[in-house]
């Protein structure tokens, strides 16, 4: 794999070590040195995925909001179960509501297999729960404490886009000392988790071994799915970098409902304050508080250019109602906004002034800043800025400009339903 330029030393006036300086004193973590590699569609994902797992030799912490028993992911659980069984420490992690559907079969096989299981804020009678709203949304896989994944895509054949149209998301793997920050927030998380309850493993379920292993060669050469005439990521053809390591400062922050600070949030209020030129961000769901509102507006009055991107409908239809309501006051304010029309756009991620970028699995919406247990990594690397812009205005070619003249021919049943929508966003 090739290798891109370090990241440049950074003044100590300039606004990266401002950033520094604020990140680790939020988490007391400086910035640790890594390569990074970026991941835009969900097929290169998981086959990077699939290699860097099989090739672990000590530990294994994997860890995510929505985690399917599907062609993506049983191949996954395979191996998961063959290098346990290989002597390798492994823990998987899963949230309770997101992955709520995964078999207990599926389980009883990890667990008789030597995999530590645990299940974070599990469903129980009766439901409603102090915990029902506080969800996992990270997706963390750790290898070895070397090599991390994480990012927007949870493991499912929609993120490859063979079941739900074209998909467009972005994914990051670090190998180095900053991965270790991920298997820190990994281990954090575990702690909170339920242990999954042991059970015999059936005649059944040992059988389903040999059935599903030869999924494994589907998903590598792309038929994913029953339907093998559909072609997954015809959206985003392979980039000619896709093997592109770069070098990197990295910082990773993470947030829950129990925290003392609301780190990401924090971190992209400081993010679009210290900006001086551009800011770009990518989010499927747009519901943010006053103050990160504002913060928009007054960057785009210091006279930074600040682009938003945004799905033409989410795929949850109630948080797209919610999200249109806050368009009409960016739009007044000089934001400029872009409505995504080829396929579903599930990236989050912010690139600064060409400088440097935020990606992770957190919403610019009240839920990723106050409800949900998050992750986000800062990427301290030109190079990865610019290879981000790039992804940036290659979408931007797949999608229309929003004006205030389209908002405004909305028909009041419409805006009525927006508005009540906007009303229940900190629970959507």
């Amino acid at each position: 794999p090739q290798t891109a330029a370090g990241p440049p030393l950074f003044p100590p006036d300039s606004p990266e070590t401002a950033l520094q300086r604020a990140v680790t004193w939020w988490t007391g973590s400086p910035p640790s040195p890594a390569q990074v590699r970026l991941f835009f569609n969900g097929l290169d994902t998981y086959v990077s995925m699939q290699t860097a797992l099989s090739q672990a030799c000590r530990s294994i912490q994997m860890e995510y909001y929505i985690y399917r028993n599907d062609a993506v992911g049983q191949p996954l659980t395979e191996t998961l179960m063959q290098r346990s069984q290989a002597g390798v420490q492994v823990q998987f992690l899963r949230d309770g509501l997101g992955s709520r559907a995964f078999p207990r079969s599926q389980i009883t096989r990890l667990q008789a297999a030597g995999v530590a299981c645990r299940n974070f804020f599990p469903l129980r009678f009766p439901w409603l729960q102090p915990s029902l709203n506080h969800r996992d949304h990270a997706k963390i896989v750790s290898i070895d404490g070397e090599v991390a994944f994480t990012g927007g895509m949870n493991v499912g054949e929609e993120y490859t886009g063979s079941k739900l149209g074209p998909w467009r998301d972005t994914h990051l793997a670090l190998r180095g000392p900053a991965s270790r920050e991920l298997a820190a927030v990994f281990a954090a998380h575990w702690q909170l988790a339920t242990p999954e309850p042991s059970r015999p493993l059936t005649q059944t379920g040992s059988a389903a071994v040999s059935l599903r292993r030869s999924r494994l060669a589907q998903v590598r050469l792309g038929r994913v799915g029953s339907d093998e005439r559909r072609q997954p990521d015809t959206l985003t053809p392979p980039h000619p970098d896709a093997a592109i390591w770069y070098n990197a400062d990295i910082q990773v922050v993470h947030s829950g409902p129990r925290a003392a600070v609301q780190s990401v949030r924090q971190l992209y209020f400081l993010c679009l304050t210290l900006a001086q030129q551009r800011v770009n961000i990518t989010t499927p769901y747009f519901a943010p508080d006053v103050d990160l509102m504002m913060a928009m507006k007054t960057a785009v009055a210091r006279g930074v250019r600040v682009r938003l991107l945004v799905p033409e409908q989410p795929d949850h239809h109630l948080i797209g109602l919610a999200c249109r309501t806050y368009y009409e006051e960016l739009l007044e304010a000089g934001v400029a906004l872009y409505v995504y029309q080829r396929g579903l756009l599930h990236a989050k991620e912010m690139t600064v002034d060409g400088r440097w970028a935020v990606l992770g699995a957190a919403n610019l919406d009240i839920r990723s800043f106050r409800v949900n247990f998050e992750v986000c990594t800062v990427v301290y690397s030109e190079a990865t800025a610019q290879r981000l812009t790039q992804q940036f205005e290659t979408d931007l070619q797949q999608s229309t400009a929003l004006t205030l003249a389209d908002l405004r021919k909305r028909s009041f049943a419409l805006r009525t339903a927006q508005r009540a929508a906007r009303l229940l966003s900190p629970l959507l």
